[in-house]
């Protein structure tokens, strides 16, 4: 009884010991991935916002800058744009109608390899998606204690409105 009590302890000291702090590295290290995300993230979405077009060199951009610290992440770009029709009968107009067009991320990137940049309208609402798509340390470690991923692969959103302001 004494020599499986040693195992039970030997095998708790190593998981307390060194399983553990690997795990809560590789979870501090996701964090800071994610917040790396964030920004880059932001900035592309603000200067989007500031200038009114995505070069194509801005988008390979944050694409590798995403891509740049071992991790492979899915790029998704969306962009609203809300199509005002007013309908005329005569000298005044009867009614309006407001409706929503989605452009999604197959369209821009072809507009995008096409014709070196993709132009967005004033009050466009633009949205970036990166999805992580490979695993971190932590999932691998997940993986191994528990059978399966507790946390699904990291998705970083960010987004903002067309303001057209440059000069």
């Amino acid at each position: 009884m004494n020599s499986f009590s040693r195992i039970v302890e030997i095998i708790v000291t190593v998981i307390l010991l060194f399983i553990v702090p690997v795990y809560l590295m590789g979870e501090q290290a996701g964090w800071t991935e994610q917040i790396h995300t964030m920004e880059q993230l932001s900035f592309v979405v603000n200067t989007v916002s500031n200038k009114g077009v995505m070069s194509s060199q801005m988008y390979h951009q944050l694409q590798n800058n995403l891509n740049r610290n071992g991790s492979y992440y899915r790029l998704e770009v969306e962009v609203y744009h809300l199509n005002t029709q007013v309908d005329y009968y005569g000298d005044s107009y009867n009614s309006t109608s407001d409706h929503w067009e989605y452009v999604n991320t197959k369209q821009i990137e072809e507009s995008i390899e096409q014709q070196k940049g993709y132009s967005f309208y004033k009050g466009d609402y633009v949205r970036l998606t990166a999805i992580k798509q490979n695993t971190g340390l932590s999932q691998r470690i997940q993986r191994l204690l528990f059978g399966r991923e507790l946390l699904q692969n990291a998705k970083v959103t960010y987004g903002g409105t067309i303001r057209n302001e440059a000069f």
